[in-house]
Order: structure tokens, then C-alpha cells, then sequence
């Protein structure tokens, strides 16, 4: 049987979306920054419009915890837009429900899996081989966006287990079921950058053989 992987980013923004034209708005926007910063849920439920919005603009700085993470122009626009079309009070918190409570994270797992099923039979998107959602799915897919950039290499594990405070690398390998990659020895790097070996007749100058064979071109 083939273990099912998990979400990726873009796959959970298609679903947030499709939760946003549903009513279902603050479970689309706890998805949505979910995958933006990779912070845990218990700290997404901590922040105010105030964290990302001053003066009906959108800040490009997000402090968690006294760490400063950087807020992308797609994100700021985001955020901004969130805003112009929910109308909130800037002091208020962002993920709450239709209620104005905070998201209940006891049932949060259980009720992406029962919308997440919903999504699949309306938007007819198959499934069954990614990881049913749980609260942890949009920050493991902000990990392995973040890994896939960094080519899988041990510092990135390293270092994206330091931000998320792991205790090790070993923790992160098994929180996203994936390992660091092994340097690959390739002797074919000069033939990668376009290398080619051009064949040009010999010349003469004032009677003298010039030994012009070949060249060496780059194409890239």
C-alpha cells in the first residue's frame, strides 16, 4: 500500500479558497497564514488584526514570541485584502469563528477532515493519498516548502528545527517524514553549464601554422 503524503502548500491554498466561497471564512484564513509563516496553531490563534495591519496598511513584519519573521508582498496583499473584506476591529483576533470565539482546537482536526471530504466531492479532487488535515498540516507544508527550496540539505533541517523549536533534526525528519539529502558527486558540471568543444580548421599567418583546432564555448 503507498503511504500518503502530505498536503502541499498550493493544495491547501486551493482549499482555502474553496472554504472562503463556502462560509467557512475562519478556517480559510487560519490556512491560508498557516502556510505563509509555518507557525504553530496555538500562536496563529494569539494574533490581532493589529499584528498585521497599522494605520489600514499592511505591515511587512510579524513579531511571534520576539522573533521577527518577514511578511512577503503576496502575504502583505493578503492580509490586506482579508481585511478590507471582513471590515474587523483592529484589536480583535483574527481566527475566530462566526461567533467571534477563537477557533476550538479540540474539534479543529476533525472538522478540516469532515470539510476537507466536502471539498474533495464538490471540487471532485481526489484525496485519499494525501494525510487527512490536521492542525499541524498547514506548517508541515510551509516546512517542506521551505526544505524543497533548500534542496533538502542538512542545514536547512538544522536550521528550520531551531525555528520551530525542535529538540533535534531527528524530531523534524519525523514531524514531516522526510530526511536530509546527501551531497551527490557529479563530474558533469562543465557539460551542465553549456560546455562544447567547437572544431575550427587551423589558420596561417605570414606562413606560420596557428594552432587554432577547437574551442571552447559555454551555451548557457
Amino acid at each position: 500500500m503507498q503511504n500518503k503524503r502530505n498536503w502541499k502548500s498550493e493544495e491547501i491554498l486551493k482549499f482555502a479558497e474553496w472554504l472562503w466561497d463556502n462560509d467557512q471564512r475562519s478556517y480559510s484564513i487560519l490556512a491560508m497564514h498557516g502556510v505563509c509563516w509555518g507557525i504553530k496553531i496555538g500562536n496563529l490563534l494569539k494574533m490581532k488584526w493589529s499584528d498585521i495591519i497599522e494605520n489600514d496598511s499592511a505591515k511587512n513584519e510579524l513579531n511571534i514570541e520576539n522573533q521577527i519573521i518577514n511578511i512577503s508582498p503576496f502575504c502583505q496583499k493578503l492580509n490586506l485584502t482579508l481585511y478590507k473584506e471582513l471590515k474587523p476591529t483592529i484589536n480583535n483576533f483574527i481566527h475566530v469563528n462566526k461567533t467571534g470565539k477563537l477557533i476550538d482546537t479540540s474539534n479543529l482536526s476533525k472538522n478540516l477532515q469532515r470539510l476537507s471530504e466536502k471539498y474533495s466531492e464538490d471540487c471532485d479532487i481526489e484525496i485519499n493519498e494525501l494525510k487527512p488535515l490536521i492542525g499541524s498540516s498547514f506548517q508541515i507544508a510551509w516546512i517542506i516548502d521551505m526544505l524543497e527550496f533548500n534542496h533538502y540539505s542538512k542545514n536547512a533541517f538544522i536550521d528550520i528545527a531551531k525555528y520551530l523549536k525542535k529538540k533535534s533534526v531527528k524530531d523534524l525528519e519525523d514531524y514531516v517524514g522526510l530526511n536530509p539529502k546527501e551531497t551527490q558527486m557529479k563530474f558533469d558540471l562543465l557539460d551542465s553549464k553549456g560546455a562544447e568543444i567547437i572544431m575550427q580548421p587551423k589558420e596561417l599567418i605570414k606562413g606560420k601554422i596557428i594552432r587554432k583546432d577547437f574551442s571552447i564555448r559555454f551555451n548557457n
